[in-house]
């Protein structure tokens, strides 16, 4: 009878898992659930006293199960040297999430937005494997400080969970937000093995297809290009109200209503102005890309070469939001109340259109790649700064709490990890 029941119980949870993916997790219904497996809801509370308890076994289930499989593949490929460890471990995630996606759905969707409790167990599992690079990069000449390799160690989880996305994003229909993916879809093995690839040559070796190049003069680029306090818009209403009940509230609890009432208006009136949550947020934001443009575009265009002016929009977006910390905030609020932000098509051309360096450098063979991986390798530039800038202190527009980083990300750019690694070494130099 035991086994009937936790037989019963782990297909609520992997049916759970599958339905509830189709919808990055945005659509938790019991309903569902009970509905695919033909139960009445009372049925399921006989396993999970209610939906809490069913999220919190996911969370369980799905840090066991990852840790089993991260455990299997240390004891496989635990002593291999740097180079081939990374690319064992791609390979082995790419494998992993393509039998398991919906587990892939809830990394991405759910777990990294949940309870602090939560979010803690899954940083000791990724701490595992992060141990391991350590020692690996180490033995291989990587620089000791603890900071360089923790970002050396991002970079590297961050560029294969990237562009394992991009496969997913590759068999949808044009325009697909990242937050409707349908991880149901069948991957064909050649896209398979060419996304894969992509994601060990770019975690290896950078965006930057030749082994040398011209140093780049980065305390220049930083005089002329890092925006200044007094350069800034004054705050937006909207953020400064995010911002302040999210001080009080916390993001999972502070909710449009709230925000509304610190606005001075109401739910309602606050839609008569946005269409729903996405529109808000998509407005406001807006306003800060136009104002950005306007600012940073002139400073980009006056550098001489493409290295020169990928420093340069590094150290654009790191001072704009070093004096922008409202813009981090709501983004990770965005990020814990689920709200996909789609842009419109149209929106996307105008934002694409107004970094045409890297196009470009594409075309030119300066990086690697076809024109069609423009947008892929302009979307993870940006948000591989930004998730790491999500995390200093919101409140320090010192230049000197960012430089150490935006050096190191150049480099990391340009010559991966490869660049990193005495035996090694590439002309990166800043």
């Amino acid at each position: 009878m035991h086994s009937r029941f936790e037989s019963q119980r782990n297909k609520i949870l992997e049916t759970a898992f599958t339905i509830w993916a189709r919808s990055q997790f945005s659509k938790t219904s019991l309903s569902l659930v009970a509905g695919e497996l033909k139960l009445s809801k009372a049925a399921l509370y006989r396993y999970f006293a209610n939906k809490e308890h069913l999220q919190t076994a996911m969370v369980e289930k799905y840090i066991n199960d990852m840790g089993a499989a991260l455990a299997a593949f240390i004891k496989d490929h635990g002593k291999e040297p740097a180079t081939l460890l990374i690319t064992s471990y791609y390979s082995y995630l790419f494998d992993y999430f393509l039998a398991k996606p919906h587990y892939y759905a809830f990394l991405h969707s759910y777990l990294m937005r949940t309870t602090p409790g939560h979010q803690e167990r899954f940083l000791k599992l990724r701490n595992t494997i992060d141990d391991l690079f350590f020692s690996a990069l180490q033995a291989a000449g990587h620089s000791p400080d603890r900071e360089d390799l923790l970002l050396s160690i991002r970079y590297i989880h961050m560029t294969c969970f990237f562009w394992f996305m991009q496969l997913y994003m590759s068999v949808q229909p044009e325009g697909t937000n990242p937050h409707s993916i349908d991880f149901s879809q069948r991957i064909p093995e050649d896209k398979r093995s060419r996304y894969l690839n992509k994601s060990i040559e770019y975690g290896l070796s950078g965006l930057v297809a030749a082994d040398d190049y011209p140093s780049v003069d980065c305390a220049a680029i930083e005089t002329s290009v890092w925006v200044r306090p007094d350069e800034m818009p004054e705050p937006d209403r909207i953020f400064s109200a995010i911002e302040a009940e999210i001080a009080e509230s916390g993001y999972v609890k502070a909710s449009v209503e709230k925000i509304a009432a610190r606005i001075g208006i109401n739910k309602s009136s606050l839609y008569f102005y946005f269409k729903n949550k996405n529109d808000m947020l998509f407005k406001t934001i807006k306003r800060e890309q136009e104002y950005f443009f306007k600012l940073v575009l002139p400073r980009l265009d006056a550098q001489p070469d493409f290295h020169n002016k990928l420093y340069a929009f590094i150290i654009a977006i790191t001072s704009y939001t070093a004096h922008n910390p409202g813009m981090i905030t709501v983004l990770n609020w965005a990020r814990y109340q689920n709200i996909g932000m789609s842009l419109p098509k149209h929106e996307l051309h105008k934002i694409f259109d107004k970094f045409e360096f890297l196009r470009r450098a594409l075309d030119r063979g300066i990086l690697r790649g076809t024109v069609e991986d423009f947008r892929p390798v302009f979307i993870f530039v940006f948000f591989f700064i930004m998730h790491k800038l999500r995390e200093l202190p919101v409140k320090t527009t010192a230049k000197t709490t960012y430089l150490g980083y935006t050096r190191r990300i150049f480099s990391l750019f340009c010559g991966g990890i490869h660049a990193q690694l005495t035996s090694e070494k590439r002309s990166v130099s800043c």
